[in-house]
């Protein structure tokens, strides 16, 4: 039925009168209390998911807070290791070097007394340590007859 009431009417001269002066009115039945009330609750709930999803497109700054601070954890932590690791590997590098200096400082005489710019000659017979400290002089008094040295 998709045809309107007055094309199904047969053409006559008395219905192509009526046809002309007659007006269509629109009837509009007015809204019962139920459909009012569901026409309402439909319109209240599109604003709550309006108003929803502008909630969830607007940037929360403690979320993004909380997010990057518990990304920023494991970043922190591996720094830390890699940092303590490498405290731990330096310290144990100065030990390990800094023990045979330390030793052969120990081992070298005490009465031998670094001066810039004077250089003592020793040779390969000479006497022990002990034996030399008995004869050589004391160790505060500077050498008599020091050489110079070329610079």
């Amino acid at each position: 039925m998709t045809q309107h009431s007055e094309e199904r009417l047969p053409e006559t001269e008395g219905a192509a009168s009526v046809r002309t002066g007659a007006r269509i009115l629109p009837f509009e039945r007015p809204q019962s209390e139920l459909q009012r009330a569901i026409q309402q609750r439909a319109q209240d709930a599109l604003d709550r998911d309006r108003e929803l999803d502008r909630e969830k497109r607007r940037p929360q700054p403690l979320k993004w807070l909380t997010i990057f601070a518990l990304a920023c954890i494991p970043v922190i932590l591996t720094i830390g290791a890699v940092d303590g690791f490498l405290r731990v590997f330096h310290k144990v590098a100065a030990t390990f070097s800094a023990e045979p200096p330390a030793q052969e400082q120990q081992a070298e005489p005490n009465d031998v007394q670094s001066t810039p710019g004077v250089v003592m000659l020793e040779s390969y017979d000479a006497p022990s340590d002990a034996q030399r400290s008995a004869t050589a002089p004391a160790a505060s008094s500077p050498p008599a007859a020091a050489p110079a040295t070329r610079q």
